[in-house]
């Protein structure tokens, strides 16, 4: 019985063996980003790609497209631990079925070489026992040596019987208690593998993650930067047609004032002159007139000007007019009318 309890105790210590409180709670892990409001809207440039519009890409937008793909990869991650946790499930109850059934007929073996080995002892005592027996028979009676055998053999027989049963039940108690110790191991090594198999998923989707957000960031900058440039060309452009032509319509402006500016001068002019024309009319004429004291109010002069005065005497000078008294009127008006076609020319 000691040897058997030694044996079952040697056997659980060759095991390596975690305690219960050591033990980590795997608990669902969740990749899952709080969700947005429902009433957040995909950008219009993602639905119509084609389109040269602009529009403004939220934060949230992009997290509730990086939200939908990291469920999806979510998705896909719990299916294939399932089917790796069904694996190695499967591997693992053909490994102990194997190790259970090698451990039990390693234990039987043994012990039935102790059988043998105790089978042989008792033998061996029992053999002493009937040479004992065989040196007191003669001093016995025949009756009491058979009974004295009879008597020996069986308590041999359940010296040996109880001998088998408590060998039986310890062979039972050591790989029930085998088993367990096994048992507990491996779903504690399952833990802790899967606990490890998912950290290291997690670090390589989230770096994935970055990395495929980035280069959407990237994306979506180098397009806004590509219709930002597209627009600005589009109003350079009209600013350019819009300047060419507000200066031609300046040049024509300015055509135009030239020529209004020359029919004014020319017609002040012509004006001045049929003023001088007038003044000597009426200084040749014995009729007093009001009109020779007019002045031009938008010019700030008299009428008496030097300058006209010689430009009227070359204008009659060139046209050889003699000056009649008598038709005074009629020469001033064909002077004036000559000196404005002079003007024009």
């Amino acid at each position: 019985m000691s040897q058997a309890h030694y044996e079952a105790n040697r056997l659980s210590s060759e095991r390596p063996y975690t305690m219960s409180s050591s033990r980590k709670c795997l608990l669902p892990f969740r990749m899952r980003r709080p969700q947005t409001a429902p009433d957040i809207k995909i950008s219009h440039r993602f639905s119509h790609p084609n389109e040269n519009i602009v529009r403004q890409i939220t934060h949230e937008h992009v997290l509730a497209i990086g939200d939908r793909l990291l469920t999806q990869i979510q998705r896909n991650n719990e299916n294939r631990i399932q089917q790796t946790y069904q694996q190695l499930i499967e591997a693992e109850r053909i490994r102990m079925e194997n190790e259970h059934k090698k451990k039990s007929d390693e234990i039987t073996q043994k012990w039935q070489a102790k059988l043998e080995e105790e089978k042989v002892k008792l033998q061996k005592e029992l053999d002493d026992g009937f040479i004992n027996m065989e040196r007191t028979r003669r001093e016995r009676n025949q009756v009491e040596e058979q009974a004295l055998i009879r008597r020996m053999k069986d308590e041999c027989d359940q010296a040996l019987a109880r001998q088998w049963k408590h060998a039986n039940e310890q062979l039972s108690l050591a790989v029930k208690q085998g088993e367990d110790r096994l048992r507990v191991l491996l779903e504690l090594k399952y833990l802790e593998e899967k606990e490890q198999f998912a950290q290291e998923l997690i670090a390589k989707k989230d770096a994935e993650y970055a990395e495929q957000e980035l280069k959407a960031v990237e994306k979506v900058k180098v397009e806004l930067t590509k219709e930002h440039n597209q627009d600005i060309k589009i109003i350079k452009e009209r600013h350019s047609q819009e300047i060419a032509e507000l200066k031609n319509k300046l040049k024509l402006t300015e055509e135009r004032f030239r020529r209004e500016f020359s029919l004014r001068s020319r017609l002040e002019s012509d004006f001045r002159l049929l003023q001088t024309d007038y003044k000597r009319f009426m200084d040749n004429s014995n009729v007093f007139h009001s009109d020779y004291m007019l002045k031009l109010y938008h010019i700030g002069e008299q009428i008496g000007d030097a300058k006209f005065e010689q430009v009227l005497d070359r204008i009659l000078a060139e046209s050889n007019i003699q000056h009649i008294p008598s038709q005074s009127v009629k020469t001033q008006i064909h002077k004036s009318k000559h000196s404005l076609k002079l003007h024009d020319k």
